[in-house]
């Protein structure tokens, strides 16, 4: 999903939704951010599995009967039989790109979830708000 994440210079933090109206937090309203990844080991470790299944599969007698059996159909065999795994790497690799931000408050507020935020939006987004929250509690302290 896309998300548009900008800090104005009010304190304001605005987050715009495709589907959805912007949403706009003042930053004494946040108590934290977090950052939620996904592991990418489940997915690996079923496409692990699963070509291992085929491998016995496809050197049990059966299974290479039934390709040769078949003379132009075993490239579609094949492909039918990589899907799983093809599939497997493919939720890998969204595991790595997305991530999901948590907007806590301090009011005790349901906190505001963000699922499928590209992982670099999130980063800059969560260096940003830490270097203004950073350069505002100073401010407050000098004072």
């Amino acid at each position: 999903m896309y998300y548009r994440m900008e800090i104005d210079k009010e304190g304001l933090v605005v987050i715009e939704r495709p589907l959805f109206k912007s949403k706009r937090i003042r930053f004494d309203e946040i108590s934290s951010l977090e950052i939620y990844c996904k592991s990418i080991v489940p997915p690996l470790v079923s496409a692990t599995f699963i070509l291992i299944a085929q491998g016995i599969l496809l050197t049990t007698g059966r299974g290479l009967i039934t390709l040769i059996s078949m003379p132009y159909s075993s490239q579609l065999i094949l492909t039918a039989l990589n899907m799983p795994t093809i599939l497997c790497i493919l939720v890998a690799l969204v595991r790595v790109k997305y991530v999901t931000l948590r907007i806590c408050f301090q009011m005790g507020d349901r906190p505001l979830v963000l699922h499928y935020v590209l992982r670099s939006v999130g980063e800059k987004f969560v260096r940003q708000y830490s270097r203004v929250r950073d350069s505002t509690e100073t401010l407050e302290i000098t004072d």
